[in-house]
């Protein structure tokens, strides 16, 4: 699988740091860009004895400026004074929508982390989106599809101890427009870690540790499994029938192909990324999308079809 050259990502003026790189439900690109201070309140750690804790919230209000990268030119929107952390950001109807990746729960206060922006760029709504988030993606219709990684799922920063249940504790939701939960994968703390998730049209797909099966959830809550013997992979293409499953936990360029047949991921061949024929280079940001994977390297965006 070779992802090819697609153009270069320039910075909107006066916000020069990349914060984040996502892809939205039309395979286009979104780019979130800051100041150097607004990237570091942004991405905040804070130091202790053995080890350091990531911030849950923005150390300060900061605007970013969000890019969406369409076939016709760039778009660019200033939101002001987001104020969670390790941001997601993803299109909407009408605006956009900020994800942070930590949330803490407290008895007198819970981080609100997810952020609803109109197109002018002003603060419309805000929710809670739980803990240890991994990836979002949003649909057409205005559904946000979240992935949680394991401490999402069993709790960390007040949430289970002793604080509810984690949000996250399904491993999979899906919020509605209102950013209210409607939908969730099946069984509490059955997902481990969503490693993998692609939302394709109003569905979603994921590969999660532990157990690796592929699975299908639509929004109704309805889910699909096939059974699956690789591990690790971080990033799932569909197209149809047929999935590539990227990336292992030794081998970040490997590529499986195969069918969902009959409960099962049948594999048909195995293969790894290469970026324009070159090895794939460590510093590499891969996204997926429906049958699409993109990577990102410094400022340079490259794309390639399943």
């Amino acid at each position: 699988m070779n992802l090819q050259f697609h153009r270069s990502l320039s910075a909107p003026s006066g916000f020069p740091e990349l914060v984040s790189f996502d892809l939205g439900p039309s395979r286009n690109a979104v780019t979130t860009w800051a100041t150097a201070e607004g990237k570091a309140a942004l991405t905040g750690r804070i130091p202790g004895p053995h080890a350091s804790f990531p911030r849950t919230a923005a150390s300060s209000p900061t605007d970013v400026a969000v890019t969406e990268h369409l076939a016709h030119g760039d778009q660019t929107t200033i939101l002001r004074a987001v104020t969670t952390s390790f941001i997601h950001t993803q299109p909407l109807l009408d605006g956009f929508l900020v994800v942070g990746s930590r949330c803490r729960w407290t008895p007198k206060h819970v981080d609100q982390n997810a952020l609803c922006f109109d197109c002018d760029g002003r603060l419309v709504q805000e929710a809670t989106f739980g803990d240890g988030i991994e990836s979002i993606g949003t649909t057409t219709s205005g559904l946000t599809w979240v992935g949680y990684f394991d401490e999402g799922v069993f709790g960390n920063f007040g949430w289970g101890t002793p604080g509810p249940h984690p949000i996250g504790c399904h491993g999979i939701n899906c919020f509605n427009a209102e950013l209210q939960l409607v939908t969730h994968a099946p069984g509490k703390f059955e997902i481990v870690d969503c490693y993998a998730m692609n939302v394709v049209g109003e569905s979603v797909y994921a590969c999660c540790y532990s157990d690796w099966r592929v699975r299908r959830i639509d929004p109704s809550g309805a889910q699909t499994t096939w059974t699956n013997t690789i591990t690790g992979a971080r990033n799932l293409l569909i197209s149809g029938s047929m999935v590539a499953l990227v990336g292992g936990y030794k081998e970040r360029d490997r590529v499986v192909l195969g069918t969902l047949d009959e409960g099962s991921f049948r594999i048909a061949s195995s293969s790894n990324v290469s970026l324009d024929g070159a090895r794939l280079p460590s510093s590499a940001l891969l996204v997926a999308r429906g049958h699409e994977l993109h990577a990102l390297v410094d400022h340079d965006w490259y794309r390639c079809e399943l």
